[in-house]
């Protein structure tokens, strides 16, 4: 399946994968997740990913294989999604050779194609998360009230009140553009991933669902205008850094969260991050030595 793109975007193949996790979660920031759907193409750089090795504790597979996990064993550049805490979708990349479990989270996209459906799309589950609150609310109403009153009839009710709410976001534009893609199940969401993609194999040549990367050329120029918006490429290099994972318990001191530096997509606490632009050593040991002047005449 192809789709209209204002971007040039080459289909990453398997044998370019680093078949290791934490070294494709590091390959992965700069890649692009690509969704070709009836309605266009959507499709996001990542700039934010957690790397779950074999043996972690803090992965799924910890306590070996599973129905629900059988997508981590398979080749790199298979897709493992699952439903976290009933609530959300999160898109996987399986990352170990074929019967060994590993996965790459992607947490974080900077949007290319498609931001206005990416956007309904939010709206969308925003309006469902509205629906599904009501409906518990909508049961305990049903409940007290007796026959009164249908549980459908409430649920209805909740329903029309939860859409009108996701309309007035839209109107008002509260749902902001960092909004979109700023976190796992936002990506999920707004690329319409979900159960049917478990499995996926997101090198695959007939996927509709494909990891891929931005040509040279275009990744070297200077500017792209998205949805109104500009997004500065200076030049082929993207500054990586890592950090700990997010929302975990077990190993949560490691350093197996990458992302890109200074990019306003990376999701969770800002003081876990390094700054956007680092002063090169020179300068870092000038500016040190000033700062110690500067203390030492005031003391």
């Amino acid at each position: 399946m192809s789709a209209e793109s204002q971007f040039k975007i080459h289909r990453l193949r398997r044998e370019e994968l680093p078949h290791d996790t934490i070294k494709l979660a590091r390959f992965l920031i700069g890649k692009v997740v690509v969704h070709d759907l009836p309605c266009g193409r959507l499709s996001g750089r990542i700039v934010e990913a957690e790397a779950y090795p074999p043996g972690d504790p803090a992965g799924h597979h910890f306590r070996g294989p599973t129905p629900r996990i059988r997508s981590m064993y398979l080749p790199p550049g298979h897709a493992y999604v699952y439903f976290n805490y009933g609530a959300h979708f999160m898109l996987n990349v399986a990352s170990e050779p074929e019967g060994v479990a590993g996965g790459i989270l992607i947490r974080a996209l900077d949007p290319l194609d498609g931001v206005e459906w990416m956007r309904r799309h939010r709206v969308a589950q925003v309006g469902r998360a509205k629906v599904e609150s009501s409906s518990k609310i909508s049961r305990k109403v049903a409940d007290q009230v007796g026959g009164a009153i249908s549980r459908e009839t409430v649920r209805g009710t909740a329903r029309e009140t939860a859409n009108g709410l996701a309309h007035k976001i839209v109107r008002k534009e509260e749902l902001a553009l960092l909004d979109l893609t700023r976190g796992p199940g936002r990506v999920a969401a707004a690329l319409q991933i979900d159960r049917r993609h478990d499995g996926v194999d997101l090198c695959g040549e007939d996927s509709a669902l494909w990891l891929g990367e931005l040509v040279e050329q275009q990744r070297a120029s200077d500017s792209h205008a998205v949805s109104g918006r500009r997004i500065t490429r200076k030049g082929t290099r993207t500054i990586v850094a890592r950090t700990v994972r997010i929302g975990i318990s077990r190993a949560a001191d490691k350093l197996l969260r990458f992302y890109e530096r200074g990019n306003p997509f990376v999701s969770g606490p800002k003081r876990l991050l390094l700054p956007a632009n680092p002063l090169p050593a020179a300068k870092k040991s000038a500016h040190k030595t000033k700062r110690c002047k500067s203390e030492a005449r005031a003391t």
